[in-house]
């Protein structure tokens, strides 16, 4: 892809071989050169720039009569009036009406004017245009431009056009002949119509837009344009009755006050506040204020010049585009203030988090529970009497800390003491009844025999359960053992069973059936699950059913346990696992002083897996499942 740019690229497309057409549209005289050079090039010109013919006119035409070339306009008011004539003989033609909506500022008057806005003279209130033009419209001073370049298109005087104001913007301008009729071309606002006949000239070809409804349309109007107001379609006309420079005069003053409004160099008229200041300054000569007043006397009136006096780049260029001296030194004074603040503050900050260190550390180390490092000086008195308060908090938690473990350790050694020492007495009893269980006993006996029996093997159970409280729970001395599978779901069965004989309960046995060896931690898993069913056991009334089911798959071992008691409470369920927890309706269990569950967690965490608490939906009870990860496995 080819990129062109400036005057070069313009005349370069402008003559380009393919080209049978060539559409001006840019803004403003630049379009003369580009036009000329495609006119002897011998392309027709469909012209939507007018400056080109009101400052060049008397150049372009005679050029493009001698090449041969059309001149097809593109302004919706001038293909209009194209269209009317429809090759009429110019000595038919009588006037030229050339409409005008009026602009945004229609209706209005001087003292209205006054104070509108760049923003107010771009809202034109049919034609959606590009700025310059827009502005144009708003004066009127587009219209006077559109009378000159009416005049050279057709070949007729200034005093044969006549510009009247049509506010709906229907009828795009009409043609009066000399017998009185009057010939229109009428559409709705819109420019795809004057480029699509600009451009296949003669043919008329289809276009996909709506029409005028003129049962909604309802009226059109027409007005005299106010010269009072629009001075400068006066002017227009002025510099097309005087001819020579004065019409390329007019179109450059032109410009130049409409680049500065849209810069908002310049302004509207004074104000009714600024105008009696005026009147002051002619009659007086002095006046107060930031303004500045220049009077010209004319004949019959006065010319009162307001302005300003502010400082200025000696340079072009940097008043062109650099902010003024003014601007400058009031940003240079505010980004002084803020340096004055931000740079003492971000100082400030920065030696402040640097003797904050000290305490920083302190609490991170805490936080890593590490109690015994060192505490250094901060170097301010504040700072290190927090250093002094952290340092008391910390030697009191650590007393604290010992403490707590002392008396759990001296805990653990009476608990297994004393469940030691139990153990003695119950190994007599127990032997004892097995005895006597031997010899000649009567009914009664017998009944007594097996009461004591079950006594002491509950006894037991509570034995083992006091042990495994005061047992570390870190099974860091465990030793893993390879087993058959169905062996290891055996052992619990039989141990779960004997327990239930005691409570008169019931159990529904699942378990897969497996020749399969795993290298399972045998004790702490064994003790894990018999926990889980201990628990479901305490809960479950008497004649109860217990149900256990125990499946491996992919060296995951699982057991699920649901009992048909009260089930778990919705703290329980969140808490149930946690150690100590002695929720009384809770799934730990008495006799397990809230170690259960949560020795049991800790295993499964331990080797791989977890423990979910639940309640089962087929008996309304507990439900817990456990998993753990075998080591390996082996055929």
């Amino acid at each position: 892809m080819e990129v062109l740019a400036g005057m070069d690229g313009l005349v370069e497309i402008s003559t380009m071989e393919e080209a049978d057409v060539v559409l001006t549209a840019v803004v403003g005289m630049i379009g003369i050169t580009p036009t000329i050079a495609a006119i002897k090039a011998g392309k027709d010109i469909a012209l939507a720039n007018k400056e080109t013919l009101v400052t060049a006119g008397h150049i372009i035409m005679p050029l493009a009569k001698k090449m041969g070339v059309s001149i097809l306009p593109v302004d919706s008011e001038h293909s209009a009036i194209f269209q009317s004539l429809n090759g009429e003989p110019k000595n038919r033609l009588k006037k030229i009406l050339l409409t005008a909506s009026g602009g945004p500022f229609r209706g209005m008057t001087r003292k209205q004017l006054a104070n509108k806005t760049v923003k107010d003279a771009l809202k034109h209130p049919n034609w959606s245009m590009g700025q310059k033009i827009t502005i144009d419209s708003a004066t009127m001073v587009n219209k006077g431009l559109e009378v000159m370049e009416a005049g050279w298109l057709f070949d007729v005087n200034f005093d044969q056009i006549q510009v009247v104001v049509h506010p709906q913007s229907i009828i795009h301008s009409m043609v009066e002949y000399v017998d009185g009729a009057v010939i229109a071309q009428l559409g709705l606002p819109d420019m795809k119509l004057p480029i699509q006949y600009a451009l296949f000239y003669p043919d008329r070809l289809p276009m996909e837009t709506p029409g005028i409804d003129f049962f909604k349309l309802g009226q059109v109007t027409f007005e005299k344009p106010d010269p009072e107001v629009f001075q400068g379609l006066a002017l227009a006309y002025e510099a097309f009755r005087a001819g020579g420079s004065m019409p390329t005069v007019f179109n450059a003053a032109n410009e130049k006050a409409v680049s500065l409004f849209l810069r908002e160099k310049i302004g509207g008229d004074l104000s009714e506040q600024y105008e009696q200041i005026a009147w002051n300054v002619a009659k007086h000569g002095n006046a107060s204020g930031k303004y500045f007043y220049k009077v010209i006397v004319r004949e019959n009136e006065y010319v009162v010049l307001q302005y300003r006096l502010t400082p200025q780049y000696h340079s072009a260029f940097l008043r062109e585009h650099f902010i003024g001296p003014q601007n400058v030194m009031s940003i240079m004074s505010v980004i002084g203030a803020v340096a004055i603040i931000i740079i003492p503050s971000i100082r400030f900050g920065k030696r402040i988090k640097k003797q904050m260190q000290p305490v920083l550390d302190a609490i991170r180390q805490i936080k890593d529970q590490n109690l015994e490092y060192e505490t250094s000086c901060s170097g301010i008195k504040e700072f290190d009497d927090c250093l002094s308060a952290i340092d008391d908090m910390r030697d009191a938690l650590r007393e604290s800390l010992e403490k707590q473990w002392k008396t759990e350790q001296e805990k653990k050694q009476q608990m297994s003491a004393l469940a030691h020492d139990i153990k003695t007495p119950l190994t007599i009893v127990r032997g004892n009844a097995e005895l006597l269980s031997e010899t000649e006993l009567t009914t009664e006996q017998k009944n007594n025999i097996t009461y004591v029996l079950n006594g002491t093997t509950q006894i037991q159970s509570y034995v083992k359960q006091l042990i495994d409280v005061t047992k570390s729970w870190n099974c860091s001395d465990v030793t893993y053992t390879t087993v058959r599978l169905e062996d290891f779901f055996a052992d619990i069965k039989e141990q779960a069973l004997g327990l239930v004989e005691i409570y008169h309960q019931k159990i529904d046995w699942k378990a897969g059936q497996s020749d399969k060896k795993v290298t399972i931690a045998y004790d702490p898993m064994f003790r894990a699950v018999m926990n889980m069913i201990q628990n479901a056991v305490e809960h479950t009334k008497e004649n109860g059913i217990i149900y256990i089911d125990a499946k491996e798959q992919d060296g995951r071992l699982t057991f699920i346990v649901e009992d048909s008691g009260s089930g778990f409470t919705k703290e329980a369920l969140l808490h149930g696992t946690e150690q100590f927890f002695m929720d009384d309706t809770s799934r730990n269990g008495e006799a397990h002083y809230g170690m259960g569950l949560f020795f049991a967690k800790t295993v499964a965490e331990k080797y791989g897996g977890g423990i979910k608490l639940s309640n089962s939906e087929n008996t309304g009870g507990a439900r817990v499942e456990i998993f753990f990860l075998s080591s390996q496995e082996t055929s």
